[in-house]
């Protein structure tokens, strides 16, 4: 009885030993960084150039657009409100919003929408991708 004890606390002890071994070699070398650190350019490996080329900007536009309806009239029931499914002059409302939005931003490089309907019940069937 008494080895079997002393197995089962041995199983029980080593990987606590283990991890408390290892927080110990954590804060003991805890790497601490000047607050400072001065760094030198090597130009063969990244050349130097005072100014900015125009085509070498990427534009982006990163939007979560809510399925098309979640806006401002809307009481949605994750942020405390009692709504689940937007009623659809309010989702058409809001995705001719999307859409104009988007208009204005055509000639970014990237246009990336989050949350894009496309035969959705909460978006009452209207595909957002097809306009």
């Amino acid at each position: 009885m008494r080895s079997m004890l002393k197995v089962i606390l041995l199983i029980v002890l080593l990987p606590v030993l283990y991890v408390a071994g290892n927080m110990l070699v954590a804060v003991v070398t805890k790497y601490k960084p000047k607050a400072v650190e001065d760094l030198e350019v090597n130009p063969a490996i990244t050349p130097v150039s005072e100014t900015t080329q125009e085509d070498s900007v990427l534009k982006f536009l990163i939007w979560n657009i809510g399925y098309g309806g979640l806006g401002a009239d809307v009481d949605f029931f994750y942020d405390d409100g009692k709504m689940v499914i937007t009623p659809e002059p309010l989702v058409k409302k809001y995705i001719d919003g999307i859409y104009e939005t988007i208009d204005k931003y055509k000639d970014y490089d990237f246009l990336l929408l989050q949350e894009v309907d496309i035969n959705s019940k909460r978006s009452h069937n209207i595909n957002i991708v097809e306009g």
